[in-house]
């Protein structure tokens, strides 16, 4: 009786060890199924956020973590599909109130060239992503479930802590535009022709011209309009044609200024300003967004007027047009050659803080190692560089947060 209570018992344990295997091996199972089906999702919302679809990219990759909270890419790509949400909400905003005001607005503001180092440094300060490893918690963070607001609580805080910078960098860029401005004022004052026109010609002239440095663009392209046709083959009519699609230009009436500058090459073929009005046109396409012929009208200059002192500024602009298309490998390749070719001249600054930043926030190509290299170029080799301030504070923190 003994000896069959205690085969009994052993059975009983037995089967409980076997059942409890079972059951450690099936739950082992579904976690490697969650896990494939979390890489998966995961790699479906990659496919969406490059195709700028951020809702559906959210929702996959909410699901994602969801099936597997160590998933740290998914979670990763979920904090910044949340951020670039957040970036595409306020800009809309913005864009609304600015179009509003501008409808208020009689007189256009002159919009400043972007190919400066001083116009790219405030585009960039303004719609700067947080990166998402300045969020510190945010594998923990994904892992709890946020919802939106409390990530958008982390970027406050970010921008908080940069806002000193900000206004340094603002009052710095005011003293360079003013400085820019008046080197402009000075070169145009110097190229306009010595002509003895009659004293009503030249009257007419000078109106248009005061008119356009006043920013009454309209009004100013009116007048040179009608100067045009009441002084046919005046020795202003170079500067004439110029200054109506400069004013277009300003008006951001970039198809109607492409379209003046292309009629002055053909009108003005031995002008001793070619280059620049091929510089320009590159320039409007850039500005009307339209990338793929921004890239060929500043290909046309690097051609064309090779000697061109706009070399530098067309091959910077062909890499921001790159950039823009989202193609960051040639972006790069394109910003190098600004720092190889033209290393002393102040756009291999603004050329090398772009390589950083791409690396640094950009997910598709991100290599915080070369960030960093790019940053200390920066700091090392262009020291008086608007640049500079921002680019010795990323790299502190990318060296003490990730590297």
């Amino acid at each position: 009786m003994k000896k069959a209570a205690l085969c009994l018992i052993s059975l009983f344990i037995f089967a409980g060890n076997s059942f409890g295997q079972i059951l450690t091996e099936e739950g082992a199972t579904q976690k490697i199924i969650a896990q494939k089906e979390s890489k998966e999702l995961y790699r479906e919302a990659i496919l969406l956020y490059e195709e700028g679809n951020l809702d559906k990219a959210i929702l996959l990759l909410g699901k994602s973590l969801k099936l597997d909270p160590d998933n740290k890419k998914a979670g990763l790509l979920f904090i910044e599909a949340l951020l670039k949400k957040k970036e595409e909400t306020v800009k809309a905003k913005e864009e609304a109130l600015k179009a509003q005001e501008e409808a208020k607005v009689e007189e256009t503001e002159e919009e400043e060239e972007a190919d400066t180092a001083e116009e790219f440094l405030k585009e960039t300060l303004a719609k700067e992503r947080v990166d998402t490893g300045e969020i510190k918690t945010e594998i923990g963070i994904v892992k709890e479930g946020p919802g939106l607001k409390e990530v958008e609580q982390e970027i406050e805080g970010e921008v908080a802590r940069e806002e000193e910078l900000k206004k340094q960098q603002a009052e710095a860029l005011e003293l360079e535009e003013k400085k820019k401005r008046e080197e402009e004022a000075g070169k145009k004052e110097a190229a306009q022709p010595e002509v003895a026109a009659p004293k009503e010609e030249q009257d007419a002239y000078q109106l248009a011209m005061q008119l356009k440095e006043r920013k009454m663009y309209g009004e100013a392209i009116a007048h040179f309009q009608n100067f045009l046709k009441e002084f046919v083959g005046s020795a202003y009519e170079e500067g004439v044609f110029l200054a109506i699609a400069e004013s277009q230009f300003a008006l951001k009436e970039y198809a109607q200024a492409k379209s003046s500058y292309q009629k002055f090459l053909s009108d003005f073929e031995k002008s001793k300003q070619l280059d620049y009005a091929q510089y320009m046109i590159g320039k409007s396409s850039e500005k009307a967004k339209d990338y793929d012929q921004a890239v060929l009208d500043y290909l046309e200059l690097l051609n064309t007027y090779s000697e061109s002192k706009f070399v530098v500024d067309a091959q910077l602009g062909m890499a921001n047009s790159f950039r823009e298309k989202k193609d960051y490998r040639q972006a790069l390749i394109e910003y190098q050659k600004v720092v190889d070719f033209y290393p002393e001249n102040k756009a291999a600054a603004q050329a090398i803080f772009s390589i950083a930043d791409i690396y640094d926030h950009t997910f598709e190509v991100r290599d915080y190692k070369r960030a960093v290299l790019a940053y200390g170029k920066v700091v090392a080799d262009y020291p008086d560089s608007l640049f500079v301030e921002r680019a010795r504070q990323r790299k502190r923190y990318l060296e003490e947060n990730y590297l």
